[in-house]
Order: structure tokens, then C-alpha cells, then sequence
């Protein structure tokens, strides 16, 4: 049996072939696929490995040899130390064609079952100053980012990715009421646009990630998700994975379904469903937000074959409880939001095991977090009769 020889500690030539899920970059050295941050596709690079398994080694980038044409000076003065941002110094156009190839890659064993094509990724309509909400720690005189793979803390000034009155904030003076090591959830009011709530971050603070934090982009996916599920009326519509309702009330004014069955696990996030409810006076038999993880809830109720799905689940994606459940009551149509096409791959592929009748219409990426890794994926499905 050959021993392998260990990488570690080697400067090797690689030249960089794509992007991952993750945000790294790929490239191969004598048949070992390296992957390594801060590259872009194209890059011609010495590489130091830091870490060599089996099949896959990890490394760090030393010097570039060859710049690729994909590659920018990122314009963000803390992109070398701040964690958030992981692609920065890639140029726009190849964010997205990145970010396309992401979504195809991790689709690849998906394919093999239907063949499709992926749609055009649909841009973000601002690249910069997006975010509405931030999360950022206190240190008793600025605030700061995590640095990556660290919780050493980076202060900042400017965060590009952040909305302009998050930005104003940060160079406001700060309140004294703030507390030092605390963590602080920075939000563009909901209300008021040029105004910032700054809240304690507590453990709840997962909850946030239900609500979209790209507002401008956030406008064109509500937008396509009423055009897949507009020809569904006179039928029951049941969206899992609700959050507080961000498609919820859209989905409600603009179509005509004869009920919406709304299931959401947080109890804020229904309990601010329920004061939207109240205040716009919607009928609890139109409309009816329940607090139920969803695979116990589907365990009690679940659609009819006459019925639509809308979901909408956090990166770790359902579970194969929820799309068996799905498969084998026989929904008309499932229209799926992914923000993880690893896991959207994986639930898709347990609904046709279970399903193999449902019928994929359309794949559409949307660039929803520009300087990141990060893309949304939505999928419309309907059953067949063959």
C-alpha cells in the first residue's frame, strides 16, 4: 500500500478553473482539486497548502503570478480583513456568471433525472449599499465586524454592502446607552427609511434571516413568485417555511387563492404575522398563520392534489420527511425557494423519489447578496399524469 505524501507546507503553481459553493476557488495540481480564497477564475497563482486530505488539499494564496481578467481591486478598504465579504474582488459580470455556474454545478445530479436548463441569473438592481440590516459587535467606541475565520474583531467605518443610513450611523455619534462586547443588529427601519433601529442581538437572532435583507431584489422575486403561482386560483395555497409573512401578504392582495395556509416554526415571526393580520383586517378563513414546525404540522394537515405549495426553507433546506410527505400527497404545483442549491438539489431529488410524475418547469437564480457566494434559486414544479 503507497503512503500518501503530505502537501502541507509546499508552494505549488495553480492555475484557478471556477468558483464553489462556499466561496473558495477551485483549481487542480497534478489531479488534486486545492481550493483557495481571495483567487478568481483564471488567476494564475502560487499557492502554499495548508491543509491536505485524500483527494482535496486547502491552501492560501502568496503571490500571483498572472491576474485574471474576472479580478478587480476590491472597494472596500476592509476587504483583506473583514470576513463578510468573500467576493469582492471579483468583477460584477463574473459574480454573476459565477454564481449562474453554481446553481448548474450543484444541479448536475438533478439533471440526470430531467433535463432542464437554468435560467439567466436576474442581477440584484444595486451591487453596493444593499443590506438593510447588518449585525455588527459594539466595543464601547465603534463598531466591528468579525475578521474571517476569526472573532477577532475589525472596526469599521464604511461597509459598502450596507444601506447609506446604516452607513451615516456608523460615523454618528454613538449613544452611551450602548453596551461594550455586545452584539447589534443595525436595521433600516421598516417604517421610516432614513431611519436605523439598533437592537440587542439575542438568541432569537436566527429569526432575522427569515426577512430579506436586499429590499431593491427582494421586489423582483416576490414579482416573479406571483407569476409562476397566478394561474393557481379557486384552490388552497400552503406556504411552509412563512417567516412573517414577506410573500405571504403579497401572495394574498394580488391573487385569488380560496385559502392560504401559512406554517412558520418562530413564534415572533407568527406573532408579527398575526398583528399584520389584525391590522389589515384579513378573515382567519382566507388567511391563517400557524406556529408549528413543518414536518409535525404536514403530520395533521397537508394539501390536496387541487392545492399549491410555496416554500421558502433556511439553508439547511427541508427534510425528506417534508418532500416524501409532499411527493405522496400530490400538490398540483411546488414552487420552491432555495437559498442553498446544495440543499435544494438534495429535497428535489427526495420529492422525485418519492414523485417521479412532478415535472420541472423553470430554474431561476437571483443575485440576492453581490460580493458574496451566496444566490437564491427558484424552482417551479407541477405534477404530470404520466
Amino acid at each position: 500500500m503507497t503512503t500518501q505524501v503530505s502537501l502541507v507546507g509546499k508552494e505549488i503553481h495553480l492555475t484557478i478553473e471556477k468558483m464553489v459553493v462556499g466561496g473558495a476557488a477551485m483549481g487542480r495540481f497534478e489531479g488534486l482539486v486545492v481550493f483557495v480564497e481571495d483567487a478568481a477564475p483564471g488567476d494564475e497563482l502560487i499557492v502554499l497548502i495548508t491543509e491536505h486530505k485524500k483527494n482535496l488539499a486547502y491552501g492560501s494564496l502568496k503571490k500571483i503570478i498572472k491576474a485574471s481578467d474576472q479580478r478587480i481591486t476590491p472597494p472596500c478598504v476592509h476587504a483583506g480583513t473583514c470576513g463578510g465579504c468573500s467576493w469582492q474582488h471579483l468583477n460584477s459580470q463574473s459574480q454573476l456568471q459565477q454564481k449562474q455556474q453554481l446553481v448548474a454545478s450543484a444541479l448536475r445530479p438533478l439533471f440526470s433525472v430531467q433535463s432542464i436548463e437554468v435560467e439567466t441569473i436576474i442581477p440584484s438592481p444595486q451591487h453596493l449599499y444593499y443590506r438593510n440590516r447588518v449585525q455588527m459587535t459594539y466595543d464601547g467606541q465603534k463598531f466591528n465586524f468579525f475578521a474571517k475565520r476569526s472573532h477577532n474583531l475589525v472596526p469599521i467605518q464604511e461597509c459598502l454592502i450596507a444601506e447609506k443610513p446604516i452607513n451615516q450611523f456608523l460615523k454618528s455619534p454613538m449613544k452611551k446607552s450602548l453596551r461594550s462586547g455586545i452584539r447589534y443588529e443595525l436595521r433600516v427601519s421598516p417604517t421610516e427609511d432614513t431611519k436605523v433601529d439598533c437592537t440587542e442581538v439575542g438568541e432569537d437572532a436566527s429569526e432575522i434571516g427569515f426577512s430579506q435583507v436586499n429590499r431593491f431584489q427582494n421586489d423582483q422575486l416576490i414579482s416573479e413568485s406571483l407569476e409562476l403561482l397566478e394561474g393557481a386560483s379557486n384552490s388552497c395555497l400552503f406556504e411552509l417555511y412563512a417567516g412573517s409573512g414577506n410573500f405571504t401578504f403579497p401572495i394574498f392582495n394580488k391573487l385569488n387563492f380560496k385559502e392560504i395556509i401559512a406554517v412558520e416554526g418562530s413564534q415572533k415571526l407568527v406573532k408579527a404575522a398575526h398583528q399584520r393580520i389584525q391590522s389589515e383586517n384579513i378573515s382567519p378563513k382566507k388567511l391563517n398563520f400557524f406556529q408549528s414546525d413543518v414536518e409535525l404540522f404536514l403530520k395533521t394537515k397537508w394539501p390536496q392534489g387541487h392545492d399549491v405549495v410555496f416554500m421558502d426553507p433556511p439553508r439547511t433546506g427541508a427534510t425528506e420527511s417534508v418532500m416524501k410527505t409532499l411527493a405522496l400527497s400530490k400538490p398540483r404545483q411546488i414552487v420552491y425557494l432555495s437559498c442553498h442549491p446544495v440543499t435544494l438539489n438534495r429535497d428535489l431529488l427526495w420529492l422525485l423519489k418519492y414523485e417521479p410524475r412532478y415535472k420541472l418547469n423553470s430554474i431561476q437564480p437571483f443575485e440576492m447578496f453581490p460580493q458574496t457566494e451566496h444566490v437564491e434559486t427558484l424552482v417551479s414544479l407541477t405534477l404530470t399524469e404520466n
